[in-house]
């Protein structure tokens, strides 16, 4: 049973249930996705999903999609997750389909193809979870159904109606998994894919060759996750990884080699350790963090990049240098951009680079690490080829 589903509008919360939106079929929803163009997509136990654009609700169920249930109720579908290709085509994962044709794909168009998982090797497989698309169109997923648990990916060469050339891959501890008990999969912004275990997490750095005959599969291990029992994970617009466990929130670095932060009941609002969902708003740098005593949300610096450059925004302002206690935002910034602190004559105070999102930050300290004198300072902003750039002033007050 179940409540239907909420929305939060940064304020409040609206409960959508049977009772007040006729176009639900129950209340039971399992899963959600966010599509790149607003549209909301929320699976269901056993009606399958409802697509909802502003004020629109439509249902997709076995009667006008093609899919298939489970085996027990072919009827019975179950939908647990969802993703957008490079072609804006929307695939939808069917936790068991009886007709073993376990992704689905609807085009633009409104046209539905079927696909089966060569590497599944014509079983009938349920408990299939945690979709994620990458930049080769590969679609990944994880099975805990014990005749076939493990990791699968599958890609359909962009040919919908000819099976003949589909690429997919059964991956287990024989591959190099720490455990065969996946439980959350993400694909981060260098295009590999990192897989959560009750082992710790697992990395997969070579997808564009699995799209061959003979793929090779190289996997490493996450040593700063190791032993850890993760139940999920989020990338956010710094690379970095959210990862959700039986102890806490942990923050680690893109490539996974150092642990930034450690969150808890005991030193954040965290509502409880086990962490069950994570969920990352990239334009705000907000996290929300889910947990089976409700949620979380966490304000971060970890914000997109803006497109080009546009007016720089410097806050506080002016800015009191407190010991060296305090910081300085530069916000407006593109991806990757290189920062020089300077004088009012020109002086080179400092340089350094943005960690990579829409902000970065100045301490207030020259190059040789002391603070400056009160003052204006100019802060410029760049591309690594020097080709965009944008500047502004600030005011310093040094009160040591």
């Amino acid at each position: 049973t179940g409540k239907g589903f909420y929305k939060y509008d940064g304020s409040e919360w609206t409960n959508y249930n049977k009772s007040n939106t006729s176009a639900m079929p129950n209340n039971y929803y399992y899963t959600v996705y966010a599509a790149p163009d607003n549209t909301t997509y929320l699976g269901n136990w056993g009606s399958g999903f409802i697509k909802v654009k502003g004020d629109n609700f439509r249902n997709f169920n076995t009667t006008n999609t093609g899919m298939s249930g489970i085996q027990i109720n072919p009827n019975f579908l179950v939908i647990t997750g969802f993703g957008i290709d490079s072609k804006n085509n929307l695939w939808v994962l069917n936790y068991g389909a009886v007709d073993k044709k376990t992704l689905s794909m609807l085009t633009p168009d409104s046209v539905w193809y079927h696909f089966s998982i060569p590497a599944a090797a014509n079983l009938y497989i349920e408990q299939n979870f945690g979709l994620v698309i990458d930049q080769y169109d590969t679609k990944w997923f994880y099975s805990l159904d014990p005749s076939r648990t493990g990791l699968f990916f599958f890609n359909e060469n962009k040919t919908y109606d000819n099976p003949n050339d589909d690429y997919s891959g059964y991956i287990t501890t024989a591959s190099g998994l720490n455990s065969n008990s996946v439980s959350s999969i993400v694909a981060d912004q260098r295009g590999d894919i990192w897989v959560g275990t009750n082992l710790g997490v697992n990395i997969i750095t070579n997808t564009e060759t699995l799209l061959s005959p003979d793929p090779q599969v190289r996997i490493t291990s996450v040593f700063s996750l190791r032993q850890q029992t993760i139940n999920c994970m989020a990338v956010d617009p710094l690379n970095q990884k959210w990862v959700g466990t039986n102890q806490g929130l942990l923050l680690v670095n893109s490539d996974g080699t150092s642990l930034l932060a450690a969150y808890n009941t005991k030193n954040s609002p965290l509502l409880s350790d086990q962490i069950r969902s994570i969920a990352i708003d990239k334009n705000n740098g907000v996290v929300y963090v889910g947990t089976d005593a409700g949620l979380t949300s966490f304000k971060t610096s970890a914000i997109n990049p803006v497109d080009s450059f546009g007016e720089l925004f410097m806050y506080p302002s002016p800015f009191v240098l407190k010991n060296g206690e305090n910081r300085m935002t530069i916000d407006g910034l593109i991806k990757n951009t290189d920062i020089k602190i300077l004088s009012i004559s020109g002086k080179l105070i400092s340089k350094f680079s943005s960690p990579g999102g829409r902000v970065a930050y100045w301490d207030g300290r020259d190059s040789d690490g002391s603070l400056v004198s009160s003052g204006v300072y100019i802060v410029v902003a760049y591309d690594k080829d020097g080709n965009n750039v944008a500047s502004g002033k600030i005011a310093v007050l040094n009160n040591r």
